[in-house]
């Protein structure tokens, strides 16, 4: 809805909305959790009541050595867990493209187009599924104007990531539609492939081969990288291009590889966790 004032300028309800809640979201925990403005400020004040209770039980009544080994425990802690979540893949994973996700629904439905007409003289308005509207009445034709056109996808794809070859052609739905396994070995930067990542790559789409499950390499380098990328590490295999921020969405690790199943993701592996059998595929 538009609200207009005296002085001519205009405000959507949306905009009159924001000067309340500018922000919605604190953004402390990331996708880990979403808190709203409330539930921020509640937050801040069971913080605020545990600073208190610092002033009231200061850290000089605690023993200095188990001060000090107590900090190491949880310095140790935090560093340990860092590492594992940067060698191997987050222990919990808050993004679209977490296993179990239907991404892609490969038995593809028809879309539904639905074509608004309005009444010339009555201004009255009619929604039809195309194509079930009189169009081989020329009376109706001649008495009713086309509006507007809006789809119906009944189609599951809870990811907005989109895919193109190398001729800038989209090909997200040749890529996740495929059926049974297929894999993407996601790499977000090409440049950073060394010799041991790459005969760790060759293995791995050896075993795909072999076993006939498709494999695709997944990019956001371009141009000559990938020219350099094939003849530095000879792999001729298919290659496709999406944003580099969508590719980390999708995986962390460079390379990462994902495994999915009629369009759902099965499952996720870091460079330090690439499976080397078919029964871990």
């Amino acid at each position: 809805m538009v609200h207009y004032t005296n002085d001519g300028l205009f405000h959507s309800r949306n905009a009159l909305r924001c000067n309340y809640n500018p922000v919605p979201d604190c953004g402390c925990f990331g996708d880990a959790l979403i808190l709203s403005n409330w539930q921020t400020f509640f937050k801040n004040i069971v913080l605020d009541v545990l600073i208190i209770g610092l002033f009231l039980y200061p850290s000089q009544k605690i023993n200095l050595k188990k001060q000090l080994i107590l900090s190491l425990a949880i310095f140790f802690a935090f560093l340990s867990f860092s590492y594992y979540n940067l060698r191997h893949l987050p222990l919990i994973d808050f993004r679209f493209w977490k296993i179990d996700t239907q991404i892609f629904d490969t038995q593809q439905k028809p879309i539904d187009i639905y074509l608004t007409y309005v009444n010339k003289a009555s201004g009255e308005k009619q929604e039809f599924l195309s194509p079930n509207f009189p169009y081989n009445d020329s009376t109706w034709v001649a008495n009713w104007k086309y509006v507007s056109t809006r789809e119906v996808n009944p189609n599951v794809n809870t990811s907005e990531v989109m895919f193109f070859d190398r001729e800038g052609n989209e090909v997200t739905n040749e890529v996740l539609g495929l059926p049974g396994k297929n894999l993407l070995l996601i790499i977000h930067d090409l440049d950073v492939i060394s010799p041991k990542k790459a005969k760790k790559i060759r293995e791995l789409i050896q075993l795909a081969e072999e076993n006939a499950i498709p494999i695709s390499i997944i990019t956001s380098s371009i141009g000559s990288k990938i020219v350099d990328f094939i003849n530095k590490n000879g792999i001729d295999m298919p290659i496709f291009l999406a944003d580099d921020i969508d590719l980390k969405t999708i995986i962390r690790s460079n390379p990462g590889i994902i495994l999915l199943e009629d369009g759902k993701v099965k499952n996720k592996w870091a460079f330090a966790d690439f499976p080397i059998s078919i029964i871990e595929i």
